[in-house]
């Protein structure tokens, strides 16, 4: 496949008929920044970058060949209208529409792309962590608003909200804390358990716990929960060596 400037396109992908991976779509007109972005997703398990898109013309063709699961459009790009792009891109005959993330660096930004019907708005300084995390959740089905952000009154009707019980964040033990702040990262329980030196029955055992005690029906509620209450601040994950 060639690009609009008639260079030839590696960086899509076919899909085999067996992909279980969240596929991932780029949407920026800075080729640089793309490349960063794609080499960042790639060492993510279970994260496939499977096309990339300089405008919006570009962006909706891929879309619609490739069928990505989650598009991450940058609102900084010149060529690309966030909130527009969003739009077409969802009022396409997709059979499965899909969900999309737009970083942003005002308000204004955040507040039109949700409007247009983003499935989620992180701000530009958001670290890895923040970013992978927020990929997972909309993978999932929810909706990530950007922190310390400020979005219109009908926003609040459109979140799946966590029911938990913030009384009970003080009852989590330090190592179920710790547990918690991995499952934000994203890791699995082999993963917890090599990183903490755990057996996996006693990373599920903890697991089992926290939910239980945060009143989370699941894993993905644990780290909407954690992403955005602000009780796992992903700037500085950093697990006390007990």
């Amino acid at each position: 496949m060639s690009t609009p400037s008639g260079e030839r396109d590696v960086s899509d992908k076919p899909i085999s008929a067996g992909d279980t991976a969240t596929r991932l779509l780029l949407v920026d007109d800075r080729t640089l920044v793309r490349v960063g972005v794609r080499i960042l997703l790639e060492q993510v398990p279970g994260f496939e970058v499977i096309g990339e898109a300089s405008d919006a013309r570009e962006a909706i063709r891929k879309t619609s060949t490739l069928t990505p699961d989650v598009v991450i459009i940058d609102a900084l790009a010149h060529r690309v209208d966030a909130a527009e792009v969003t739009q077409r891109l969802l009022s396409s005959p997709l059979r499965q529409p899909p969900r999309i993330l737009i970083l942003v660096n005002a308000e204004d930004e955040g507040r039109k792309a949700l409007q247009a019907g983003a499935a989620g708005v992180l701000r530009k300084h958001a670290t890895a962590d923040e970013f992978v995390s927020a990929i997972r959740i909309i993978a999932a089905g929810y909706l990530v608003l950007a922190p310390q952000t400020r979005y219109p009154a009908h926003a609040a009707t459109i979140v799946e909200h966590t029911v938990a019980d913030p009384q009970m964040q003080g009852a989590l033990t330090p190592r179920e804390m710790d547990v918690l702040k991995l499952i934000a990262r994203g890791a699995t329980n082999a993963e917890i358990s090599r990183e903490l030196s755990l057996r996996e029955s006693t990373v599920k055992s903890h697991v089992q716990h926290l939910l239980t005690k945060l009143n989370l029906r699941s894993r993905v509620h644990a780290v909407i929960y954690a992403f955005h209450t602000g009780l796992i601040q992903t700037r500085s994950i950093e697990l006390e060596r007990r």
